[in-house]
């Protein structure tokens, strides 16, 4: 016996992927509703690893653009001697 997983329609990993509805049919699997339930963990953890890095990328814009701010403003005021150093907050 195989083990098959069919989609409704042919742009299932796109819908799931993007957060469509397509559906899932399940034939001759063991226990599909723990297949289901893998499936949709899998995806939830991708989702919080790409938010995360998302995030991180961020941070690390905001940190560049304060970063070129500062080096502007000191070259327009002509004093490098008055700097104070400024750090992000840890996350």
């Amino acid at each position: 016996m195989n083990a098959r997983v069919f989609p409704d329609a042919p742009e299932l990993w796109h819908g799931l992927y993007y957060g469509g509805n397509s559906q899932l049919s399940f034939d001759n699997v063991y226990q599909p509703s723990i297949v289901q339930q893998d499936i949709f963990a899998r995806m939830g953890t991708h989702a919080q690893e790409k938010e995360e890095r998302h995030t991180v990328q961020e941070r690390e814009r905001i940190a560049k653009w304060f970063e070129v701010f500062h080096e502007e403003y000191q070259a327009e005021m002509g004093s490098q001697d008055d700097t104070v150093s400024l750090n992000p907050p840890s996350a």
